[in-house]
């Protein structure tokens, strides 16, 4: 019989053991499907067996959606670049895949092994399993692509001189942290492989741990591993003796990574892979606390070691520079017009490690200097203010930014500046008032009956002057004893401690980035305390968004070029993109169990509305209509999603198409259109009880609010100004409106003043505006949020609960397999069970019943019913009946699995 050789692709006749041409061991050759496709690896890598590594044609379509193409080679068969047909978004597919049946075999069992270790996993430093599946003559494991280069590629790229101890103390705290992350889990999971080339350094600059291929759970109960495993140099000497790895092993790895990021002296190259020169004695520029804390590490005897990298890692946080700046703040009541006002700003080290940094001046207002602006050790820093350069009459505010290797600080500066008692550059009132007819411009305000006279204080207000030629003209007259329209100070702090009671989120000019303009994410308490620059970075950065539950934070980015969705902590940290590469993603809106996130992309030469799961998974296109949908807006409930639309092609008087608010529900079913009108209708938000919907309308060529009922009944003109309202949101008391009013008239801007946006509460009829606060002048939008999470925490409700059981069921696989008969206890795999759980209608929970409900805790009684189900083989029917523990964690209901009781009816 005649035999195709997959290395050469010969034929060789009759019965032979070796290819005629390339001499291929044809008795340990698989002869597959795609045998005679593969070929060669373009970069001529070899396979574990020394043969040619064989690997599929770029452009072979994997399980009907994947588009392949060779990147590298793995340790058990290719590794591939893959793109979606679909959604375009990329993967990494890791093959296992032998010329050599029995390799085969244990490529197969490995990478079942690894996704089954990934799959329990949900960490941002851990690489993510997206799919795994079987085809034809290998296994394919799909994960997570993620754009950047290995440790071992940044350490190739620089030199000795050039390492930077306080970037790889950083780099070795965050390493601490995911081997906590691994080694808290019940059972640990002892990782066994940590080396530089198995981390991942992303685009923002966090890591990710990649190849979870040897990592293995911990058993209490063996006394050795069954097989050495590890990378020479880096694995710990217990990996290669009698003793079983535990984690302290990972502890040892750990320190070796170190050393060599120090060192830049690869440990496998050494005669003796378990000899390490103190780091100090081979980069003398390295402290020797540092290089005392990876020798500890680096002990033979595991006793010797640190007990856990929690423990490495707060000696490692003891080594980094910690800023000290005094003052905190800067206020100052009053500065004379026409000097130079000084301020010192002393910064000290309260840490070790060495100290540098920049401080970053405010760009709002002119006038402000520095002695020096890149500072090293400790300072004293000499701020200048030139009120030459500025109005009397005004209140300055804004922050100085200091960005230093031992934290970011900034500083809240404040002052007005007060007039020379001989200056005499304004004319008298009354003498404008006989020569000109004036018409005082209304900004948004209170009513006049609820204003006081205030005969202390000067104001700026615009005058129109209508000369006899009819030409408008626009200036500014200082004016004496007027009457203030805005809030008293007692209803501006009533407002703010009720209205919103929580931090809120907006965008606003952060550093500026090559001399053009840059866009962060900041946030704020609503009475201006704790001001913050959440991104800080050179990206735009937009459309922040909280999540109901957690403290999270959604927002879109484009340092990746285009826009994506990222999730971060709400204090800035641990930045994570969620969307893929193909999608450019702006809008994000939580759905209000934190479990999902809709958006707007460009998709197709279109915008859609498109949902993907928090974790990152599962994106589906809601929309689908090609006429152009934006800005969803998910309701309270989480049964419908507002969003604009332009599906309807009406246009303005102009022919542009315009926008109306739609809402579907959550799903994507049944869109309704709520609005009709020639004008934009748009930023749709939902009241607290999803019944009501807050928008705004270009009527006029103007930006007014307006509200409209779910169904779309009852649409009514909340605000009738010559300002520009935006981005508005009902108070999460449901009582106000609460919105950002734009302050770039044209009259403004004619006169120089700079534009500017605040922010404002108005009963939802109109009455009574209230303005909250001043963000200074160079806002570019804000985006408010009605979170409660920072208020106090009720008892859930026994019936959220009880609606979100079989979510919470399915979500954890614990929980579906522990819904089992005793006749099921065969199971091996909880994964089919898991997998049957899910998609077998015939599966169903009958009834919940209360037990006991507290803030913190929930016990319930389950139960399930199931008929003419197979699992395996076996059979799953008849009831039972379930005590499920349920706890809170973290703001998220979680089944206590080890507390779940089973009973047959």
């Amino acid at each position: 019989m005649a035999q195709k050789c997959s290395n050469c692709n010969t034929i060789n006749q009759g019965e032979e053991k070796f290819c005629n041409n390339c001499g291929m061991d044809l008795t340990k050759t698989l002869n597959t499907p795609y045998a005679g496709m593969r070929q060669p690896s373009p970069d001529g890598k070899s396979d574990i067996l020394g043969n040619p590594l064989l690997t599929l044609p770029q452009g072979t379509i994997l399980k009907g959606k994947y588009i392949i193409k060779y990147h590298t080679a793995g340790g058990m068969g290719a590794i591939y670049l893959a793109r979606e047909i679909n959604t375009q978004e990329e993967f990494v597919i890791k093959e296992a895949y032998s010329i050599s049946p029995k390799k085969r075999e244990e490529f197969i069992i490995a990478l079942t092994k690894e996704r089954e270790t990934l799959i329990r996993l949900n960490h941002p430093g851990i690489v993510k399993v997206l799919d795994f599946f079987e085809e034809h003559d290998a296994y394919y494991l799909v994960m997570e692509y993620i754009r950047g280069q290995s440790l071992e590629e940044y350490e190739e790229s620089i030199t000795l001189e050039q390492i930077d101890e306080n970037m790889v103390i950083n780099r070795g705290i965050e390493l601490c942290e995911i081997l906590s992350y691994l080694h808290n889990l019940n059972p640990p999971i002892i990782y066994r492989d940590l080396k530089p080339n198995n981390i991942l350094i992303k685009e923002e600059d966090n890591l990710k741990l990649i190849d979870f291929g040897i990592a293995r759970v911990f058993k209490q109960e063996a006394s050795k591993d069954t097989i050495p495993f590890g990378t020479r140099g880096f694995a710990a000497p217990e990996q290669y003796g009698n003793k079983q790895t535990d984690i302290r092993s990972d502890i040892y790895s750990l320190g070796a990574t170190l050393h060599y990021l120090l060192t830049k002296k690869d440990p496998g190259e050494s005669p003796n892979p378990f000899i390490f020169l103190p780091v100090k004695e081979i980069n003398p520029a390295i402290s020797l606390e540092l290089s005392n804390i990876i020798s500890r590490a680096l002990e033979v005897d595991q006793e010797k070691r640190y007990s856990s990298a929690k423990e490495m890692g707060e000696m490692l946080k003891k080594l980094l520079p910690v800023i000290s700046i005094k003052p905190g703040f800067i206020k100052i009541k009053a500065i004379e017009y026409g000097i130079k006002e000084k301020i010192e700003l002393k910064i000290a080290n309260k840490g070790k490690g060495e100290l540098t940094g920049s401080i970053a001046l405010p760009d709002s207002f002119p006038g402000i200097s520095a002695n020096m602006i890149n500072f090293k050790g400790d300072e004293t820093i000499e701020i200048e203010i030139d009120t030459s350069l500025l109005n009397t009459g005004e209140n300055y505010c804004d922050n100085i930014v200091i960005f230093s290797s031992g934290g970011n600080v900034y500083i809240p500066l404040s002052f007005s500046i007060c007039e020379k008692k001989s200056r005499e550059e304004l004319m008298p009132i009354k003498k404008q008032e006989k020569e000109l007819k004036t018409n005082i411009i209304n900004l948004p305000s209170e009513p006049a009956q609820n204003t006081k006279k205030n005969k202390n204080k000067n104001y700026w207000i615009g005058i129109g002057i209508s000369a006899i030629l009819g030409t408008c003209f626009m200036f500014l007259i200082f004016i004496n004893c007027i009457y203030k329209h805005f809030c008293t100070d007692s209803l501006k702090k009533e407002s703010l401690q009720h209205l919103i009671g929580c931090k809120l989120c907006f965008v606003s000019e952060g550093e500026p980035y090559n001399g053009g303009v840059n866009y962060d994410i900041f946030s704020v308490y609503p009475d201006g305390r704790e001001l913050k620059n959440l991104t800080n970075n050179i990206a735009w950065d937009c459309f922040p968004a909280y999540a109901p539950l957690e403290n999270k934070i959604a927002f879109s980015s484009n340092r990746n070029k285009l826009y994506k969705i990222y999730i971060m902590n709400d204090d800035g940290s641990n930045s994570i993109r969620l969307t893929r590469e193909s999608l450019d993603a702006t809008c994000p809106s939580w759905s209000p169990d934190n479990e999902k996130i809709a958006f707007q992309a460009f998709f197709e030469d279109n915008y859609e509305i498109f949902c993907i799961k928090s974790d990152g998974t599962r994106l589906i296109n809601l929309t689908e209509n090609k006429s152009g949908d934006f800005n969803p807006s998910w309701s309270p409930d989480g049964k419908y999603i507002a969003f604009e639309s332009k599906r309807d092609n009406k246009k303005d008087k102009d022919g542009i198409l315009t926008r109306e608010i739609y809402i579907m529900k959550s799903n994507g079913d049944n869109p309704i259109r709520l609005t009709n009108n020639s004008y934009d209708d748009f930023s749709p938000s939902w009241s607290h009880d999803s019944s009501k919907i807050v928008f705004i309308s270009n009527i006029n060529e103007n930006y007014d609010i307006f509200t409209i009922n779910r169904d779309g009944s009852n649409l009514y003109r909340v605000t009738e100004s010559i300002e520009q309202e935006n981005y508005p949101l009902w108070s999460p008391d449901g009582k106000k409106i609460i919105y950002s009013c734009y302050k770039g008239n044209t009259w403004q801007k004619l006169m120089g003043i700079k534009n500017k946006w605040e922010l404002y509460a108005i009963n939802p009829d109109g009455t009574k505006p209230v303005k909250l606060l001043d963000f200074g002048g160079k806002q570019m939008s804000l985006k408010l949020v009605n979170s409660l999470r920072e208020q106090k925490k009720e008892i859930p409700q026994i019936e959220v609960i009880k609606k979100n059981f079989k979510a919470i069921a399915e979500k954890n696989y614990k929980v579906a397999y522990e819904l089992r008969s005793e006749k099921a206890q065969s199971i091996n795999s909880y994964n089919d069970f898991y997998n049957n759980w899910k998609n077998n209608k015939k599966i169903k929970i009958e009834k919940i019943n209360t037990i006991e409900i507290t803030k913190d805790k929930a016990i319930l009684e389950v139960i399930v019913s199931s008929s003419d189900s197979t699992v395996d083989g076996k059979i799953f029917t008849g009831k039972y009946r379930g005590i499920y523990h349920l706890i809170l964690e973290k703001n998220l209901w979680k089944i206590d699995a080890s507390k779940v009781k089973l009973m047959e009816e």
